[in-house]
């Protein structure tokens, strides 16, 4: 395993292991985790999983935010306007207790630049140059 610390988010753990040729599993750990807080533990294996409510772990996959990233078949989709960056939207997704994942189009994506779209779920996701998405509490 590698040990990263100063790590300062979850998201930024999970694109560490993007990153890394050889991991397969993350787990972060945060500002709450005493002296294990912001250190980011990148995996090419698990023996076990146990409850820890001072850590998110995930697989490589389970990256935040997913870059050129689109979702298809949208559940309760709601397009909430325009606003000018991906954590901007991520943010109005946090706020809003209906929404569990969102998508957003930057400025090159034409008639929906900046568009932020708020949903319960998706079938399936997508490479789209033109969208980033995200699942709540992705910052």
């Amino acid at each position: 395993a590698d040990i990263l610390d100063g790590i300062q988010s979850w998201s930024a753990c999970s694109v560490k292991c993007s990153n890394s040729p050889k991991c397969r599993y993350w787990t972060w750990h945060h500002e709450g985790a005493g002296a294990y807080a912001y250190r980011c533990v990148l995996m090419s294996d698990t023996l076990a999983k146990v409850e820890d409510q001072n850590a998110i772990s995930g697989t490589k996959k389970c990256v935040c935010p997913m870059l050129a990233t689109n979702t298809r078949n949208r559940k309760d989709s709601e397009m909430i306007g325009t606003v000018s960056s991906w954590e901007a939207c991520s943010q109005r997704c946090s706020q809003a207790s209906a929404c569990n994942f969102w998508t957003w189009h930057p400025a090159s994506a034409g008639e929906f630049g900046q568009r932020c779209v708020l949903m319960t779920g998706y079938d399936s996701l997508v490479e789209d140059s033109n969208a980033v998405s995200g699942g709540k509490g992705c910052k």
